[in-house]
């Protein structure tokens, strides 16, 4: 179940791309698919060959089968139905022989910049071979965004802006790897919003598919689909289930208000949901808190809000004041928010959907400006409190999720990918049943102070079977406190030492004790450690990982490579460069794939030029600075380069990279930087990467490096070649007097 179909479906706007036919247009029946089930899985939204071969079945007894191609011409009619897949995961190639044998020619969308990064989705290869076998190959966009969101740095010209590059770019890939000319395309999440079929239009697009049951008015750039995978409600014209929202509150009065408000605003029926804050040891007793939620509630005329306290002593104790609010819930829901997190007036909606169609649903919901390591980026109460009801949404951009996002974009939100998917439940916007809540003992007590119950308790709901979902329609405003001298999160103060970090550390304590022999545990606690140690410790060094790009894929890239599903965005980058800045650090090392074809490289070098950071190393297989225009643009702006080498002529050197063409710029590349060594202007060193077929090149490799005067940092093994024969060789070679490089499997 994908949580990207809305409460209220509110019909699409009547735009440039109408062809003449009614308001209200009879079309074929589009259904939605997502992954294939491999046998003995059990993945939600997956469907097993064998009840894909039934569903056609059922299908065809009413319809004949048709394509969305058809939409380009004459758009088919209810006596058809089509098939098409989002998301190009490598389970599709199961649904091959079914489709095939019922006569169907299906439709794949593929977010192309996700095309092999991972296990999980198809590569280029896989996808020629599903067009040589017919089927129609469409745009889900190039990163897979949602189309709604503008981030922080955009107006409308420039949201508008990305959103032609994300059509653009995907579509001149799949015209480029494939050969197809692609006029088809399939928003994100379902989710069509004007701007977004405004740069499907001028990008040549002309067919667009949603997700939606609402009835087609006739624009081609808002075509229906259904997806029959979609659970109906447990209870049947039930009315939406009750909600409480609870909400742990200390002090932070204007914030405080500011979110009770905008709950109090809530267009959820006001007989299904109550709103419960818990003081968690305000200083005056919680008698201004309490006056503070009564004003927020008279002013909006919400349900009532209720006040409730913890024990008397009792102070920041989140887990236990949550708890607290669960315990004396009216309704089977609760929805758990953090007192600085603001959402809009359709949130409950959003959060109640997944829970009348799943019984064990844990509902992480996504939190715009939520980020350990704040690099000054966050919403305030003044951008809120001037913007109407179910306004923000639209008004307000969003500022990545950026502790969870790397990871929910490698698996497209679909956490039941994830081994470890209880690493991302923050309580700060997450709702559950309390049946589920009561079965797995609530909120531990052991937990003082800010951090680590919300995760405690995911693992637990993980280990007894809860299925976490998460929802970026479920979404959050995580607020600065404008009357914080200092940060309740120790990982958000700008110059953090150890001893702020002794309750955190308290409770990575208590959290291995409650989880001992859980290795998964082990390794979340012992990351945890290393990111306060990288805090304070003030390294000179940090590493930035630019995501995989690379348009020279050896069979090994991703084995060479901590490919990043979608790429990295350039927010991600700029964050990681401000927290080099943050710790003291003067230099940064560039690694993944090919950072020098970045298309953020040069602002990215900029940017940390700007904020203090001096020295930056880069690894490169040289192909790109073996062309004239990339040397002039970066002649200056690295310190060092760590040139990766795979073969001293053609013949080894296609060996490795698949016979991609780029030898000769990679030659070039390196005697440019040779050059650019002599001169003093850039250091340059070496990896050697060898695999079974290039084995043959280790030592004149290894004697060019001499050659050039260069050190050889490491050499890989990759592709099963043996790392002891390889060191062998290597000793061989060094014989006396040569300093022999460390001989290790994979990634430089």
């Amino acid at each position: 179940m994908r949580l990207s179909r809305r409460r209220r479906v509110r019909g699409p706007a009547l735009r440039g791309g109408l062809f003449p036919y009614p308001y209200f247009v009879r079309t074929a029946r589009n259904l939605c698919l997502h992954y294939v089930a491999r046998p003995g899985e059990a993945r939600r939204g997956a469907i097993s060959p064998c009840d894909l071969a039934a569903l056609l079945g059922r299908e065809q007894q009413d319809r004949a089968p048709g394509s969305v191609e058809a939409y380009l011409d004459e758009p088919p009619g209810p006596e058809r139905f089509t098939v098409s897949f989002d998301d190009a995961h490598t389970s599709v190639s199961l649904a091959v022989p079914v489709l095939s044998a019922a006569g169907i020619r299906p439709t794949l969308f593929v977010p192309t910049d996700f095309v092999g990064t991972s296990a999980e989705f198809l590569s280029w290869a896989e996808l020629a071979a599903l067009r040589d076998a017919g089927w129609i190959l469409g745009s889900h966009l190039a990163t897979h965004p949602r189309g709604r969101h503008r981030l922080y740095d955009e107006d409308d010209v420039r949201h508008a802006a990305r959103l032609h590059d994300e059509c653009a770019r995907s579509r001149e890939a799949l015209e480029r790897r494939l050969g197809v000319c692609c006029e088809l395309l399939a928003y994100p999440f379902g989710e069509h919003t004007p701007a977004l079929a405004d740069a499907a239009r001028a990008a040549g697009y002309r067919a667009a598919f949603t997700v939606t049951d609402a009835a087609w008015q006739g624009d081609l750039l808002a075509i229906p689909r259904i997806d029959p995978l979609v659970p109906r409600p447990l209870i049947e014209d039930a009315g939406p289930p009750g909600i409480s929202v609870v909400l742990p509150a200390r002090d932070r009065l204007p914030v405080l208000s500011e979110v009770v408000r905008r709950l109090c605003l809530s267009s959820y029926p006001a007989d299904r949901h109550e709103i419960i804050v818990v003081d968690d040891g305000s200083a005056d007793g919680g008698r201004r808190l309490a006056e503070t939620c009564a004003q927020a509630n008279a002013s909006a005329e919400g349900p009532g809000v209720k006040v409730l306290r913890l024990p008397e002593g009792a102070s920041f104790r989140a887990g236990q004041a949550r708890q607290l609010g669960a315990d004396h819930a009216r309704f089977p829901i609760v929805q758990f928010l953090d007192a600085d997190v603001a959402v809009d007036r359709d949130f409950l909606w959003h959060a109640a959907w997944p829970h009348e169609r799943t019984a064990r649903a844990v509902v992480l919901g996504y939190l715009s400006g939520y980020n350990l390591h704040d690099h000054g980026f966050a919403h305030r109460v003044g951008d809120l409190a001037p913007l109407l009801p179910g306004t923000l949404e639209d008004a307000l951009p969003v500022y990545p999720d950026r502790s969870r996002e790397p990871t929910l974009r490698a698996c497209l939100d679909n956490l039941d990918w994830l081994a470890e998917p209880w690493r991302l439940s923050y309580t700060g916007n997450l709702s559950l049943s309390r049946a589920l809540l009561d079965e797995v003992g609530g909120f531990s007590r052991d937990f003082v102070g800010w951090g680590l119950e919300d995760v405690d308790l995911g693992l637990r709901l993980f280990r007894a079977g809860a299925e976490l979902l998460f929802s970026r329609f479920a979404l959050g405003f995580h607020l600065q406190d404008p009357d914080e001298a200092r940060p309740r999160n120790p990982f958000r103060d700008p110059r953090p030492e150890r001893p702020a970090f002794s309750g955190y550390l308290r409770n990575l304590e208590v959290l291995r004790q409650h989880h001992v022999g859980d290795a998964a545990l082990a390794a979340f606690c012992d990351r945890a450690l290393a990111d306060i140690d990288e805090l304070v410790g003030r390294p000179d060094t940090v590493g930035v990982e630019m995501g995989g790009r690379c348009r020279n894929h050896c069979a090994f890239h991703r084995e060479l490579n901590r490919c990043q599903a979608g790429g990295t965005p350039r927010h991600e980058l700029y964050d990681r460069v401000a927290h080099a800045a943050r710790v003291g650090a003067r230099s940064l090392h560039l690694l993944g794939g090919e950072p020098l074809e970045h298309p953020d490289l040069e602002p990215l070098l900029d940017h940390a030029r700007g904020l203090g950071v001096r020295h930056v190393t880069c690894h490169s297989n040289g192909v790109p600075l073996g062309e004239p225009a990339r040397q002039a643009a970066l002649r200056g702006r690295l310190t060092h380069v760590v040139l990766k080498r795979f073969g001293t002529e053609r013949a080894s050197y296609d060996a490795m990279t698949g016979g991609a063409g780029t030898f000769a710029l990679a030659q070039a590349g390196r005697r440019w930087l040779l050059e650019e060594h002599a001169a003093g202007r850039t250091g340059v060193s070496c990896v050697i990467v060898i695999g079974p077929a290039n084995l043959g090149a280790l030592e004149p490799l290894l004697d060019e490096a001499v050659a050039d005067g260069l050190r050889v940092e490491d050499v890989l093994a990759v592709g099963g070649a043996s790392v002891s024969a390889i060191a062998a060789r290597v000793r061989r070679w060094a014989g006396l007097g040569r300093p022999a490089p460390t001989v290790r499997v994979g990634e430089p």
